[in-house]
């Protein structure tokens, strides 16, 4: 006999329960900033944490290009280590004889000149930082702030586990697609308002279902299984209608349940 208000256990390791407290914890992958403190109220596209990632490190092979040894491609270089670099500027040229057989070379990449080797004849560049943001995900408070890495969001909410997920992180507001939970999702559970929204489907979905749902802008699907074959079908298509890449999304939680999230190839439906 099952306890009400308890969560009860579909798979091992995995729960379902409507309510619950949950704690996620949001970290950067590099050092950064954190913006959010102890007690602050989060909503799931607040951002809690920032950092610059270093862009790749590019060569220039300027002893190579200018037919010189690697010892004198400073005697040619027009730029100092530190400064700024575009990309297709002219970075290093030869003198030539009588103005002629000049050789000339343009940097291949826009960032900051790191380094001049007189070892290699290579010019390293830095190309620009990437900005990394990291969101609280879902809704709730600040319970913990890990310094310069992130911090803990906790929430009171349902939570439902699934055992399978494709896709990154989602969230928006669920709706509940079918009328039972033995009801194969299909393109006629899709409405024209669904875009931005998380479906809760049925026993399953078919291919028709998954395309109809990602081209209507839903963000999210969940439901008790999908077919290999339908799956895969999705994930190698083409261009979508709308003409950028067939997007892969996976079930996630809703604004609804403030915390739920699924991700499940094969099991109950939600």
């Amino acid at each position: 006999m099952r306890t009400p208000g308890l969560g009860s256990a579909y798979t091992p390791g995995l729960t379902v329960s409507g309510d619950t407290v949950v704690r996620r914890t949001r970290r950067l992958p590099i050092r950064g900033e954190v913006l959010v403190k102890v007690g602050d109220s989060v909503e799931p596209d607040d951002v809690l944490a920032k950092a610059m990632l270093p862009g790749p490190q590019q060569a220039i092979k300027l002893a190579e290009s200018l037919g010189v040894e690697a010892g004198e491609v400073g005697a040619f270089f027009n730029l100092s280590v530190g400064d700024p670099v575009e990309k297709g500027q002219l970075v290093a040229a030869t003198k030539g004889i009588w103005g002629l057989f000049k050789k000339e070379v343009y940097s291949d990449y826009e960032g900051t000149i790191e380094a001049v080797s007189e070892v290699t004849g290579h010019v390293l560049v830095r190309e620009p930082s990437v900005p990394v943001e990291m969101s609280c995900y879902i809704t709730g408070k600040i319970v913990e702030v890990m310094e310069a890495e992130g911090a803990v969001v906790e929430a009171r909410c349902a939570l439902v586990q699934g055992i399978f997920g494709v896709g990154g992180e989602r969230n928006g507001v669920l709706r509940v697609a079918v009328d039972s939970a033995d009801v194969v999702f299909d393109a006629e559970h899709v409405q024209d308002g669904d875009a931005g929204k998380i479906l809760v489907g049925g026993s399953g979905t078919t291919y028709e279902g998954i395309t109809r749902a990602a081209d209507a802008g839903v963000v999210g699907l969940i439901v008790g299984a999908v077919r290999d074959m339908d799956l895969t079908k999705y994930l190698t298509r083409g261009t979508c209608r709308r003409g950028t890449r067939a997007r892969s999304w996976s079930a996630a939680r809703g604004r609804r349940t403030r915390g739920s999230r699924a991700r499940r190839r094969q099991g109950s439906s939600a």
